[in-house]
C-alpha cells in the first residue's frame, strides 16, 4: 500500500467516525439520552449511510464536504 493509500484510507476513517459521532450526538436528543439506542442507532446510521453512498456520486460529494471541513 502506497503512502498516498494509506493517507486516503485514514482520512476514510476519520470521516466514517466524524459521521458515527455526529449521528449519535444527534440520536441523544431524538432518545432523550438513551445511550444503548443512541449508540445503535448512530451505528445502523452511517452503516446504511457508508452502504449506499459508496458507489454513488454522493459518497464523492459528502467525502468532499467532510474533508473540506477540517
Amino acid at each position: 500500500m502506497t503512502d498516498r493509500e494509506k493517507k486516503e484510507l485514514i482520512e476514510a476513517e476519520e470521516t466514517i467516525l466524524q459521521l458515527f459521532f455526529d449521528a449519535y450526538e444527534r440520536a441523544m436528543k431524538y432518545t432523550k439520552g438513551n445511550i444503548n439506542l443512541s449508540l445503535r442507532m448512530a451505528a445502523m446510521l452511517v452503516s446504511a449511510m457508508v452502504h449506499d453512498q459508496t458507489e454513488s456520486k454522493s459518497f464523492q460529494f459528502l467525502w468532499q464536504m467532510g474533508r473540506d471541513n477540517k
